[in-house]
């Protein structure tokens, strides 16, 4: 709909200090909510647009505001909730600001982002990304529907969105979040200077409101007003974190896919939860990995079962039973063929599904569940070591030669990460004529006698 002709002349005239006409219709003009979260009323004279980064340490402070603005702000405004993940420093951690992100946008689906982000505000520590446990749980808490939770996690076209979201930030400036838009025009994220902000802009939206502009329409010319006069905000490069090696390695309980030890230049050794949404997605990545490098990656599996999956332990003892009864391949494709675990969260009716796929694959029901019983020491070892030494907080979590790779990382990234490490390698081995297990433990720095 075209405002008015002398309403909207007026109204920018007083607002400019010259007669203006719009060329476009106004509800096309604003920043676009699309499918984002947003909260309040459509119609509102103010927007307040938030780009989030979860993993950001200044979030919780925009976050904040945002709730101090609401409080104090004698109309409602539309607060509507865009993703702009961290675009700086190396893959991993790109990957993992975006992985917040993603449930999010599930949260989002369901009309729940209000109760999961205050889960997940609750439960994150400060400045720190939130892992994938606290994700999880945080959906959980705000009463989603789990299992559409998980499915929409791998669902494609939520980074179709999130790509979006970044076209929007583009598009009206906005570098890096946390970052806050009222009505196009970036403001600060902190509560002092912002509430003048907006109070300002409550003067502006009475200018119009007197000229005879509807409220349905003032944010749009507002927005555009402001975007004129708004500087391209410089980003600042993220400051890049030491790339610390571990010396991480596994016993022949482990499962290993992959090239031969004689022949691999790199290692994935995955910490995993076979419970894990996360991991289910993370494991796509790792097959496409092993199909593309098949002579010289392969990939270790140690097992961290998360407390907040009650059946995750009993899955790690189930497919190391499996590995040692000889079938361990098997038995890790059926536990990662699907997009969400195929055994119950109940603890019981889990231990009756994970004996029931051994006999599918010719296990002894009684063998099978000794071997269970046999390597509780091995999964709690595991789970101890890749807490306390290692650092791990959430799963997936891997280490590539040694160096951390946190979350389910988008496989693009996954093969920079991999063929770093693959060209450090080489070099290694041509230089020192180390191959197999002797190349791997230098790379990692490993001293002692090998597990």
């Amino acid at each position: 709909m075209r405002l008015p002709l002398p309403a909207c002349t007026l109204a920018l005239t007083l607002l400019m200090g010259c007669a203006t006409t719009l060329h476009a219709p106004p509800e096309r003009q604003g920043v676009p909510v699309g499918d984002a979260a947003h909260a309040g009323p459509s119609d509102s004279p103010i927007q307040l647009t938030v780009f989030i980064d979860f993993g950001n340490p200044r979030m919780e402070s925009c976050f904040a505001t945002i709730d101090e603005l609401l409080a104090t702000s004698k109309e409602a405004p539309l607060v509507v909730y865009k993703h702009r993940p961290r675009l700086q420093g190396d893959a991993e951690k790109r990957a993992l600001h975006r992985q917040s992100a993603i449930a999010a946008i599930a949260a989002t689906r369901q009309n729940a982002f209000p109760g999961f982000l205050t889960h997940l505000r609750s439960r994150s520590e400060p400045k720190k990304l939130p892992p994938s446990d606290v994700l999880v749980e945080s959906a959980r808490l705000a009463g989603l529907n789990m299992e559409r939770f998980h499915r929409d996690l791998s669902d494609p076209l939520i980074p179709v969105q999130l790509s979006a979201d970044d076209a929007v930030a583009m598009d009206w400036n906005v570098s890096q979040a946390p970052q806050i838009l009222l009505n196009g025009r970036l403001i600060s994220s902190q509560f002092p200077e912002a509430r003048i902000a907006l109070e300002n802009e409550w003067k502006h939206v009475n200018m119009l409101r007197k000229s005879g502009v509807a409220d349905r329409h003032v944010s749009a010319i507002l927005s555009q007003l402001h975007r004129g006069s708004t500087p391209p905000q410089p980003s600042r490069p993220a400051p890049r974190a030491a790339r610390q090696v571990h010396p991480v390695l596994w016993s022949p309980e482990h499962l290993v896919l992959g090239a031969p030890e004689k022949s691999a230049l790199v290692t994935l050794v995955v910490f995993t939860d076979y419970a894990c949404p996360f991991c289910l997605r993370h494991e796509a990545s790792l097959r496409a990995l092993l199909q593309r490098h098949s002579k010289d990656l392969r990939v270790v599996f140690r097992h961290h079962p998360l407390e907040l999956h009650p059946a995750a332990g009993d899955i790690a003892r189930a497919a190391l039973a499996a590995h040692e009864l000889g079938q361990g391949e098997a038995y890790h494709a059926r536990l990662t063929s699907g997009e969400r675990s195929l055994i119950p969260r109940d603890p019981a009716d889990a231990k009756s599904a994970l004996v029931a796929l051994a006999e599918e694959l010719g296990l002894r029901k009684t063998a099978f569940r000794e071997a269970m019983k046999r390597h509780t020491s091995r999964v709690q070892e595991d789970f101890q070591e890749s807490r306390d030494r290692l650092g791990v907080s959430g799963t997936p979590y891997t280490f590539v030669n040694g160096r951390k790779v946190r979350g389910a990382v988008p496989l693009s990234d996954l093969e920079q990460v991999i063929e770093a490490a693959r060209t450090r390698a080489r070099k290694v081995s041509q230089k020192r004529g180390l191959t197999g297990k002797a190349l791997y433990r230098f790379l990692v720095g490993a001293s002692g006698s090998p597990r």
